[in-house]
């Protein structure tokens, strides 16, 4: 278990400073800091579990230290990962809100969605990339409106239409 939880992120940190991507580095440093924090953790919770004695300090002082100095530093690392828990499970929703919006409302008229995009970059935003005939202005406030049923703001929708033209 140590191997498998600890040895991809050392390797994908070691890569990552090797070329230059720090993004990547400092991504899976942290990941096998929490790897480390939670073997630990679950180390503790088992010693603790099949009753194992408990150390004790002949300097109470240092022990209590030692105590606080651990949980501070499960919370360093425990604040951030639920954070970005959080933040993963608000853009997986939006996806889905996306994918169930999209297989619903694939043609409007003589409008078709093509493809779509979705960046969560800044917040969640959904490109719709149409063709066919340009969107009427009631087109567009219907496909606002079918947006909106599923979960999907008019402010998180970028639509681009490439137009189709009739040649007769």
């Amino acid at each position: 278990a140590i191997a498998t939880a600890l040895m991809p992120p050392l390797r994908t940190a070691g890569y990552g400073h090797a070329i230059g991507v720090f993004g990547s580095f400092f991504g899976a440093l942290y990941l096998f800091c929490i790897n480390c924090l939670f073997i630990t953790m679950a180390t503790y919770l088992l010693v603790r579990y099949f009753g194992f004695k408990k150390v004790e300090y002949t300097d109470h002082g240092f022990g209590l230290r030692t105590q606080r100095m651990t949980t501070l530093l499960i919370l360093v690392f425990l604040i951030p990962s639920i954070w970005s828990a959080v933040v993963l499970v608000k853009q997986n929703n939006f996806d889905k809100k996306v994918t169930a919006f999209i297989g619903a409302h694939r043609s409007m008229g003589n409008s078709f969605i093509y493809d779509y995009q979705i960046d969560h970059q800044d917040g969640s935003v959904l490109k719709i990339f149409m063709t066919g005939e340009t969107l009427s202005e009631s087109g567009r406030n219907n496909l606002y409106v079918y947006a909106k049923e599923h979960g999907i703001s008019e402010g998180q929708i970028i639509i681009k239409e490439y137009i189709t033209q009739n040649h007769r």
